[in-house]
């Protein structure tokens, strides 16, 4: 894992349809109000980050994550590019894990994230996002390239490269988890604050929250 990019807390919404001011916790998006109005972008062989974080805090947990998926009547989407098309028309006013809200943002559409103070389970947290770790293949036909492409990616000059590039050719805010390299090109949203503690989700076992999620989610809605 060699990401360290401060987390979101991964819920987003259309900034003309939701008044900030309605929430104050997690547990506010089991509001009858929002039943049917919320969209799901699951990542295709990855799942959803934020239900794994749900399942693990220990203010939501399980129990809340049992209820939002059977309560509140939800879309599931695995196109990336649609669900955010759906959030910044309108046709959902939240969206769990939406990608692209800050390149939407910035175009001027009506998206955004919801900041942690108006979420009080939220912790500041480091996460992976599941695409953010090296793995060898096994039996590959030439494992030492491999060791030595690793070994440079991972040194110093290697994520000075990759931060660089996520910031400013990706546009993806994204911080090295090396503290001995420049951060003035990593984008604000991703930036971790010195000092400041942060636990790593990153490592977080995904099976048993996602087995609660293929359980209770029995009506199906992907497009």
């Amino acid at each position: 894992m060699y990401e360290g990019s401060l987390a979101g807390v991964g819920l987003h919404y259309n900034t003309n349809l939701v008044d900030l001011k309605e929430f104050k916790s997690y547990w506010d998006l089991l509001n009858p109000k929002w039943k049917g109005r919320i969209l799901l972008y699951e990542r295709v062989g990855v799942g959803s980050p934020s239900v794994v974080r749900f399942y693990y805090n220990a203010q939501l947990g399980p129990d809340f994550l049992r209820r939002f998926l059977t309560e509140m009547d939800l879309t599931v989407s695995q196109d990336r590019r649609q669900s955010s098309d759906w959030l910044a028309s309108g046709k959902f006013p939240i969206c769990i894990d939406c990608g692209d809200t800050d390149r939407a943002k910035q175009q001027g559409l009506p998206v955004d994230e919801f900041p942690h103070a108006n979420l009080k389970e939220a912790g500041y947290e480091i996460s992976t996002s599941g695409n953010s770790g090296l793995a060898f293949v096994n039996n590959a036909p030439n494992p030492n390239a491999a060791r030595v492409f690793a070994n440079w990616f991972l040194s110093r000059e290697g994520q000075m490269v990759w931060q660089t590039v996520m910031n400013t050719k990706v546009l993806e805010p994204s911080d090295s988890m090396r503290i001995d390299i420049p951060k003035d090109k990593v984008a604000a949203p991703a930036r971790r604050e010195e000092g400041r503690k942060y636990r790593v989700t990153g490592f977080l076992d995904p099976d048993p929250p996602e087995k609660l999620f293929r359980e209770l989610l029995t009506k199906d809605k992907r497009k």
